[in-house]
């Protein structure tokens, strides 16, 4: 039977001393994916290759990864920013589910016009949030975030400090947690059960 597959976005990165423009994803992000019974389509921050790849492969399901901040609180990656975009709408129109991670959530929130803001305390660090009915610990790397949310998106996780932690559309196949999963060690049994969820053939809670 064939796996299926994941697009992955990547940051874009730009090598002044060799003066090229690179696309760059954590290796740990393809062995998590692999727990959760998935393959890896790396998605080049090249918008005109959008489409094609996407039809050619046909994923399951798209990954918005985290790193950098999006454009609107000083990002200067515009080629991912569109990419990103271009991802968003292609989803939509064949209706394959959407995970944002950490920066992605925030591109996720900017989408549905969720206003984000600088928070203390949340970059480097791990802390509680409430998920599914219960407590567990997470890690955090963001400098933004958010205390509310719109009609649209549900709340499914707080910290302590009342930041959104995790969200999902409340009609469409679109997701985004703050936490970085690939970056746990050993990696969260909920963290695979949720992209399983997410992706594959269960209904997320």
């Amino acid at each position: 039977m064939k796996m299926k597959s994941l697009a992955v976005t990547q940051r874009a990165v730009t090598e002044r001393s060799h003066n090229i423009r690179v696309d760059t994803l954590d290796q740990r992000w393809p062995i998590f994916i692999a727990n959760c019974g998935f393959a890896v389509v790396p998605v080049s921050n090249v918008p005109n290759n959008v489409e094609t790849l996407m039809t050619a492969t046909q994923p399951s399901g798209i990954l918005l990864t985290g790193g950098g901040d999006v454009a609107s609180l000083g990002g200067q990656d515009y080629d991912r920013m569109e990419v990103e975009n271009l991802l968003f709408d292609w989803a939509q129109k064949t209706k394959t589910p959407v995970l944002g991670v950490c920066r992605g959530m925030q591109f996720l929130q900017e989408r549905f016009k969720i206003a984000l803001q600088p928070i203390s305390d949340h970059v480097a660090t791990n802390h509680e949030i409430e998920f599914a009915n219960s407590s567990r610990k997470v890690n955090s790397y963001h400098a933004y975030g958010s205390y509310n949310t719109t009609k649209e998106i549900e709340i499914l996780a707080t910290s302590e400090d009342g930041v959104v932690e995790a969200i999902r559309h409340i009609t469409k196949p679109i997701f985004g947690i703050m936490w970085h999963p690939e970056r746990t060690d050993p990696f969260s049994t909920s963290d695979i059960e949720l992209f399983r969820q997410v992706f594959g053939t269960k209904e997320a809670s």
